[in-house]
């Protein structure tokens, strides 16, 4: 089972990135010339993701203006819109009747490096409703067990041992909505019931993640996701007609 659709919360005020939020959502910021929102689509394009929902709030309007229907980057989107007030919870509630049976949740602000298949086998071996991927961290807010089952989920932080933060990267199945108490909540009043009820497995990144909550980490990010230069060495005449004996391909001209 390998979810073909995203839903991605977009809808936050930014409070953390200002002045940069004052005119422009979140997801919008710009990292190397191109909407950090752009980058997360594309990563998940690249992972089969073809369908997305994009749950949007404060200053959805430019978003919706920027994507589209998505057909530019050839990917499926659609848009469940709300006040800014909204809690994330509700965003997603919102949506319900536009989400498949399975499905990926994400925030607009973190990205790590992951895969799909892998993190899918992960969700069917634990056989729970909710996986998302987590990494270690001194006061996270994840408490996981050796069996990769979350034990603890304190947004508070002040719980002990939780040595472990959750990225998002979440795959979910329609099921949780069960676990509302009410539809005003936030997503994270929802992960909790869901802990309490052992319906939560966490996978472990093998890369540190990058976000842009802050403006620190906005800097960050950006020198992460500018385009690097590769240095390839062709020893045996793979990428290149191997050169004779003692001679050495030292200009473009030379290339074949």
């Amino acid at each position: 089972m390998i979810p073909e659709q995203a839903t991605i919360l977009c809808g936050g005020l930014g409070k953390r990135l200002r002045p940069m939020t004052e005119k422009i959502p979140k997801p919008m910021i710009l990292v190397n010339g191109v909407p950090f929102l752009e980058h997360l689509i594309s990563q998940l394009k690249e992972n089969g993701i073809s369908n997305f929902v994009l749950m949007t709030g404060y200053l959805g309007d430019q978003i919706k203006n920027y994507f589209g229907d998505g057909k530019a980057i050839e990917v499926n989107i659609q848009y469940s819109h709300g006040p800014a007030e909204w809690q994330t919870g509700r965003r997603l509630h919102e949506a319900k009747n536009m989400l498949k049976e399975y499905f990926m949740i994400l925030y607009a602000d973190n990205f790590v490096q992951f895969n799909l298949k892998k993190l899918a086998r992960f969700y069917c071996d634990k056989n729970k409703l909710l996986s998302f991927i987590v990494q270690s961290k001194l006061k996270g807010n994840i408490r996981l067990g050796n069996n990769g089952i979350i034990e603890l989920y304190d947004k508070t932080r002040l719980g002990k041992n939780l040595d472990f933060v959750e990225l998002g990267y979440m795959i979910a199945n329609k099921n949780i909505f069960k676990y509302f108490d009410n539809i005003d909540v936030s997503f994270s009043d929802v992960i909790s019931r869901l802990v309490e009820k052992k319906q939560v497995a966490g996978m472990l990144a093998k890369d540190p993640y990058h976000s842009i909550s802050d403006l620190d980490r906005w800097k960050l990010t950006e020198q992460y996701l500018s385009p690097k230069k590769i240095l390839l060495i062709d020893r045996d005449g793979v990428i290149n007609k191997k050169a004779p004996r003692g001679e050495y391909i030292d200009s473009w001209k030379k290339f074949k």
